[in-house]
Order: C-alpha cells, then structure tokens, then sequence
C-alpha cells in the first residue's frame, strides 16, 4: 500500500515537473520607435514632400510605413523614410488637410509621429507683379500699381487694395473685400457680394496665378508680398 501511494505521488510529480518544462513565456512585442515628420519640399501646384526620422525597434523588427492624410492611408508598408503627395491625388480632400506617419513592426506594434497641418497656399499678401494691358499683352507693373495687394484670410474672405498714382504719390483706388473658396484641383470661387467667379490658380515659388475659368488667357500674376 504505502509502495503504491509512493509510486503515485512520484507519477504526479514527475507530471507536473514534464509540464512545467514545456511552459515558456513569449516576450512582449515592443512598438517601434516614434518618428518626426516634417516638409522638406512645397510646391502646391504639384506635390508637397515629406521626410521622417527612421524608427528603431528594440526586438529588431522590421519597420515599414503608412502615410495618412486625414486619417486615412494614402500609402502603405513604404520601407523609405520620404513620401511625395500629388496634389491630384486629393481628390475630395480640401484645405486645410492633416498628415501624418505610423511607423509598423508587423506584429502589431506601432507609433504614431507628429502631426501636419497643410494650410491653403493662397492665404497670405500678394503683390501685383503682372497684368494684361489694353491689348492683352501681359506686362510687369511698375510704380504705385506694384503696391496693389491681395490678402487672402483664414476666414474665407480676401481684401483687394489697388493702388495708383495721384501727383506723385501713391493712393487707394477703391478697396473692397469679397470671399473665397477652394473648390477642387486648383479651382476656386471668388465671390464679390453674390456675383462669384471661377479662376484657376497655380503657384510658382513666390508668385500667385490667377486665370478666369472663362478666360484663361488673361494672366493675373502676383508675388508674395514681405
């Protein structure tokens, strides 16, 4: 009897000790690293460029990226750490957007770097710098007309202050304010007290290009103003 129980209790023993050999902890995945983003390039006719600092990951995963525009993935598992975001690939995306970075391991883990926020290209002063005359020949201002500014504001209004030449000095001809909108694909709507126009506009450096929709021809150009 007592051989028997004996013989038992070393089975049992013998059971737990075989179990608890096989019972190993998986370690816990660590995220990756957290990124900084920034904008390296702006061309707001045709892309805006974007670098990262490279994540680390302490289990020597490897790191692939998604890049987000308003929270919604407009590349994924990129292996570099720049991205290029076409202007015509927003479509339905309108000033100002948000963009973002978050860097994966693959097992689950993540981080999520800063955030970007794109104002629209337009808001600012600009400068008269260039204008049909009377023949529709395109001609750089000079003079008091240089002065001529449009300021385009957050709040969806824009002032327009032309100036010209009065015996020898330089005075307001007539300001006025009127709205603005970005429509699509550089469409926007300006609208002077109900009478709205479309005009196509396009960025170059420093300088401002407005086209009517309905006559693109006529050339209205304007450099950033200091």
């Amino acid at each position: 009897m007592n051989k028997s129980i004996f013989g038992l209790v070393a089975m049992v023993t013998i059971f737990f000790v075989s179990c608890g050999s096989d019972d190993t902890t998986t370690p816990e995945n660590s995220n990756p690293s957290e990124v900084t983003l920034k904008t390296i390039e702006n061309n707001p006719s045709t892309n805006y460029s974007f670098e990262w600092t490279a994540a680390t990951d302490a289990d020597g995963d490897i790191i692939v990226y998604d890049f987000y525009v308003n929270d919604k993935v407009v590349a994924s598992d990129l292996t570099e750490t720049q991205y290029s975001l076409l202007i015509s690939s927003l479509d339905g995306v309108a000033y100002p957007f948000n963009v973002k970075v978050i860097a994966k391991d693959g097992k689950e883990g993540s981080s999520t770097s800063n955030q970007i926020s794109i104002a629209d290209p337009i808001i600012g002063k600009w400068n008269t710098f260039s204008q049909p005359d009377s023949s529709g020949e395109i001609i750089e201002v000079t003079g008091c007309k240089r002065m001529s500014l449009l300021e385009f504001k957050l709040n969806g209004t824009y002032d327009s202050t032309p100036y010209l030449e009065d015996q020898g000095e330089c005075i307001v001809d007539g300001a006025s304010s009127a709205k603005w909108k970005y429509v699509e694909n550089g469409l926007y709507e300006f609208d002077a007290e109900g009478i709205k126009i479309n005009v196509l506009v396009a960025f170059e450096t420093d300088k401002l290009i407005i086209r009517p929709e309905s006559d693109p021809s006529e050339i209205l150009t304007y450099i950033k103003a200091n």
